[in-house]
Protein backbone atom coordinates (compact mmCIF):
# COMPACT_ATOMS: atom_id res chain seq x y z
CA UNK A 1 0.00 0.00 0.00
CA UNK A 2 1.23 3.48 -0.84
CA UNK A 3 1.37 6.02 1.97
CA UNK A 4 1.94 9.76 1.70
CA UNK A 5 3.88 11.73 4.26
CA UNK A 6 4.39 15.48 4.46
CA UNK A 7 7.92 16.63 3.98
CA UNK A 8 9.69 17.30 7.27
CA UNK A 9 13.24 17.52 6.02
CA UNK A 10 14.75 17.27 2.58
CA UNK A 11 16.76 14.09 2.37
CA UNK A 12 19.41 13.25 -0.18
CA UNK A 13 16.90 10.84 -1.78
CA UNK A 14 14.32 13.63 -2.28
CA UNK A 15 16.96 15.95 -3.74
CA UNK A 16 18.06 13.22 -6.15
CA UNK A 17 14.49 12.46 -7.29
CA UNK A 18 13.77 16.14 -7.89
CA UNK A 19 17.03 16.58 -9.82
CA UNK A 20 16.53 13.39 -11.87
CA UNK A 21 12.89 14.05 -12.71
CA UNK A 22 12.96 17.58 -14.06
CA UNK A 23 15.22 19.67 -16.29
CA UNK A 24 16.99 22.55 -14.51
CA UNK A 25 14.44 25.13 -15.63
CA UNK A 26 11.47 23.00 -14.43
CA UNK A 27 12.92 21.73 -11.16
CA UNK A 28 11.06 22.44 -7.94
CA UNK A 29 12.87 25.31 -6.20
CA UNK A 30 13.80 24.03 -2.74
CA UNK A 31 13.26 27.47 -1.22
CA UNK A 32 9.58 27.18 -2.19
CA UNK A 33 8.88 23.78 -0.69
CA UNK A 34 11.07 23.98 2.42
CA UNK A 35 9.17 26.85 4.02
CA UNK A 36 5.94 25.48 5.55
CA UNK A 37 2.79 27.31 4.45
CA UNK A 38 -0.88 26.38 4.68
CA UNK A 39 -1.41 27.00 0.96
CA UNK A 40 1.03 24.39 -0.33
CA UNK A 41 2.07 20.86 0.44
CA UNK A 42 5.16 18.91 -0.54
CA UNK A 43 4.46 15.21 -0.06
CA UNK A 44 6.75 12.22 -0.30
CA UNK A 45 5.11 8.86 -1.13
CA UNK A 46 6.31 5.51 0.15
CA UNK A 47 5.51 1.86 -0.35
CA UNK A 48 6.56 0.34 2.96
CA UNK A 49 10.00 1.91 3.50
CA UNK A 50 10.77 2.57 -0.17
CA UNK A 51 10.33 6.13 -1.42
CA UNK A 52 8.42 5.85 -4.68
CA UNK A 53 7.76 9.47 -5.53
CA UNK A 54 6.72 12.94 -4.54
CA UNK A 55 4.20 15.59 -5.43
CA UNK A 56 3.63 19.27 -4.76
CA UNK A 57 0.17 20.83 -4.46
CA UNK A 58 -0.70 24.50 -4.23
CA UNK A 59 -4.03 25.73 -2.91
CA UNK A 60 -5.79 28.97 -3.75
CA UNK A 61 -9.38 29.74 -2.88
CA UNK A 62 -11.30 26.77 -4.34
CA UNK A 63 -8.49 25.39 -6.47
CA UNK A 64 -5.97 22.66 -5.70
CA UNK A 65 -3.19 22.61 -8.26
CA UNK A 66 -0.95 19.57 -8.65
CA UNK A 67 2.24 21.42 -9.51
CA UNK A 68 4.39 18.36 -10.01
CA UNK A 69 4.42 14.60 -9.67
CA UNK A 70 7.63 12.58 -9.83
CA UNK A 71 8.23 8.84 -9.51
CA UNK A 72 11.63 7.33 -8.69
CA UNK A 73 13.57 6.45 -11.84
CA UNK A 74 13.74 2.72 -11.12
CA UNK A 75 9.98 2.54 -10.46
CA UNK A 76 8.67 4.42 -13.50
CA UNK A 77 6.25 2.70 -15.90
CA UNK A 78 5.06 0.38 -13.14
CA UNK A 79 1.83 2.20 -12.30
CA UNK A 80 3.06 4.17 -9.29
CA UNK A 81 2.19 7.59 -10.75
CA UNK A 82 -1.36 6.41 -11.35
CA UNK A 83 -1.55 4.96 -7.85
CA UNK A 84 -0.49 8.28 -6.37
CA UNK A 85 -3.16 10.12 -8.37
CA UNK A 86 -5.73 7.53 -7.30
CA UNK A 87 -5.24 8.58 -3.68
CA UNK A 88 -7.55 11.54 -4.30
CA UNK A 89 -10.98 11.08 -2.71
CA UNK A 90 -14.02 13.32 -2.29
CA UNK A 91 -17.27 12.99 -0.44
CA UNK A 92 -20.72 14.04 -1.51
CA UNK A 93 -24.08 14.04 0.19
CA UNK A 94 -25.72 10.68 -0.27
CA UNK A 95 -28.59 10.56 -2.77
CA UNK A 96 -31.92 10.90 -1.00
CA UNK A 97 -35.18 11.52 -2.86
CA UNK A 98 -36.72 13.06 0.28
CA UNK A 99 -33.92 15.63 0.80
CA UNK A 100 -34.74 19.27 0.13
CA UNK A 101 -31.73 19.46 -2.20
CA UNK A 102 -32.31 16.09 -3.91
CA UNK A 103 -31.82 17.46 -7.45
CA UNK A 104 -28.66 19.29 -6.45
CA UNK A 105 -27.26 16.07 -4.95
CA UNK A 106 -28.00 14.17 -8.17
CA UNK A 107 -26.30 16.83 -10.30
CA UNK A 108 -23.28 16.92 -8.00
CA UNK A 109 -22.89 13.13 -8.14
CA UNK A 110 -23.30 13.08 -11.95
CA UNK A 111 -20.64 15.78 -12.27
CA UNK A 112 -18.20 13.81 -10.11
CA UNK A 113 -18.80 10.61 -12.07
CA UNK A 114 -18.28 12.46 -15.38
CA UNK A 115 -15.03 13.84 -13.93
CA UNK A 116 -13.63 10.34 -13.43
CA UNK A 117 -14.58 9.62 -9.84
CA UNK A 118 -16.20 6.30 -8.99
CA UNK A 119 -18.25 5.06 -6.05
CA UNK A 120 -16.03 3.51 -3.38
CA UNK A 121 -18.88 1.60 -1.74
CA UNK A 122 -18.22 3.56 1.46
CA UNK A 123 -21.01 5.56 3.02
CA UNK A 124 -20.88 7.39 6.33
CA UNK A 125 -22.85 9.61 8.66
CA UNK A 126 -21.09 12.71 10.01
CA UNK A 127 -22.43 15.92 11.52
CA UNK A 128 -26.01 14.76 10.90
CA UNK A 129 -25.40 14.27 7.16
CA UNK A 130 -25.19 11.04 5.16
CA UNK A 131 -22.25 10.99 2.74
CA UNK A 132 -20.93 8.80 -0.04
CA UNK A 133 -17.19 8.60 -0.64
CA UNK A 134 -16.02 8.77 -4.26
CA UNK A 135 -12.48 8.20 -5.50
CA UNK A 136 -10.53 7.69 -8.66
CA UNK A 137 -10.89 4.01 -9.64
CA UNK A 138 -12.61 3.09 -6.36
CA UNK A 139 -9.34 2.42 -4.57
CA UNK A 140 -9.82 3.18 -0.88
CA UNK A 141 -10.75 0.93 1.99
CA UNK A 142 -12.96 1.79 4.92
CA UNK A 143 -9.89 1.43 7.18
CA UNK A 144 -7.87 3.90 5.07
CA UNK A 145 -10.73 6.39 5.17
CA UNK A 146 -11.14 6.04 8.95
CA UNK A 147 -7.40 6.60 9.46
CA UNK A 148 -7.54 9.76 7.32
CA UNK A 149 -10.53 11.14 9.22
CA UNK A 150 -9.04 10.30 12.62
CA UNK A 151 -5.83 12.10 11.65
CA UNK A 152 -7.60 15.34 10.73
CA UNK A 153 -10.82 15.39 12.74
CA UNK A 154 -9.88 13.94 16.15
CA UNK A 155 -11.76 13.75 18.53
CA UNK A 156 -15.00 14.31 16.63
CA UNK A 157 -14.04 11.72 14.01
CA UNK A 158 -15.21 8.95 16.30
CA UNK A 159 -18.78 10.13 15.69
CA UNK A 160 -18.56 9.30 11.97
CA UNK A 161 -20.34 6.01 11.34
CA UNK A 162 -19.19 4.11 8.26
CA UNK A 163 -20.94 1.42 6.34
CA UNK A 164 -20.03 -0.47 3.20
CA UNK A 165 -23.45 0.07 1.70
CA UNK A 166 -25.90 2.87 1.09
CA UNK A 167 -27.74 2.32 4.33
CA UNK A 168 -28.80 5.25 6.45
CA UNK A 169 -26.79 4.35 9.54
CA UNK A 170 -26.70 6.64 12.55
Amino acid sequence: MITAKPLSSLSRQVHHLNDASFPDNERIPYRIVTVPRPDRVFTVCFEEETMIGLYVMFFHEKTAYLSCLAVSETLRNKGYGSKILQMIVIDIEQLDETAANSEERKKRRQFCLRSGFEPSGIFYYFFHVHYELLCLHGLITREQYHALIRQHWVPIAETAVCSGHGGQEE
